[in-house]
């Protein structure tokens, strides 16, 4: 079998997925507590489509799981990076990382996404969104906005992978992976769901349960002039 990164690149997150022995508690993640809140850039599909409907599909061996939780379909979103907590940062310094990922976006156009391709990560069922490299190009813009105006006052986080994804389903207890890989494989063939990706969105992001939930504070648009304000 061909090294991870030498798959087609609608393999390569299924072959991480199938590497994993078990499944970890996707809520005990680092800083979070009852009632803090995070600021991220997001790509958001709230409104009913074909996404949607491929994700209720994929969601189905997992509706009457107790230890997974569903993302209820119109929080579906892809993570293209998490600024800071809400308590990390003056409303100034944020401000200002917004209007410089607001000016760069100017320059990048509307770009499609398929999105599909079932796999999983160590706390997550979650589908594959292709192509990878304009999303990681407006990662990079996000990055560097971070990198250039809130230096000092966030820690410093190590680099890390990035793979574009939308979560269908996370999961709330350590668990073998063995039993959902049957389920995950079975439907990775699904026809992926086509999306085109038109803005970028600041938000700030709460746990509501097991669930995100957020308010939009800024929508950047591609290949436009400035960004529209929630």
């Amino acid at each position: 079998m061909p090294a991870g990164d030498e798959l087609p690149p609608e393999e390569q997150d299924w072959h991480r997925f199938r590497q994993l022995n078990q499944l970890a508690n996707h809520w005990e993640r680092p800083g979070w507590a009852d009632g803090r809140r995070s600021y991220h850039w997001l790509l958001t599909f709230e409104h009913p489509s074909v996404l949607h409907t491929l994700a209720a599909q994929c969601q189905e061996p997992f509706r009457d799981l107790a230890q997974f939780d569903l993302v209820p379909l119109d929080t579906l979103h892809l993570t293209i990076q998490r600024v800071a907590f809400t308590d990390e940062l003056s409303a100034a310094s944020l401000e200002a990382a917004a209007t410089a990922v607001s000016e760069r976006c100017q320059h990048v156009a509307p770009f499609g996404l398929r999105i599909g391709w079932l796999a999983g990560s160590t706390g997550a069922i979650r589908l594959t969104a292709l192509p990878a490299a304009p999303v990681a190009a407006v990662r990079d813009i996000a990055m560097d906005a971070v990198t250039a105006n809130l230096r000092g006052e966030i820690p410093v986080r190590p680099a890390e992978i990035f793979w574009p994804h939308v979560s269908i389903a996370y999961s709330n207890t350590t668990q073998p992976v063995a039993p959902v890989m049957a389920q995950v494989e079975a439907l990775r063939h699904l026809p992926p769901a086509e999306v085109l990706v038109t803005s970028v969105a600041l938000v700030e992001l709460r746990r509501e349960g097991r669930a995100y939930r957020w308010d939009v504070l800024e929508r950047v648009g591609l290949g436009v002039d400035g960004w529209t304000r929630s």
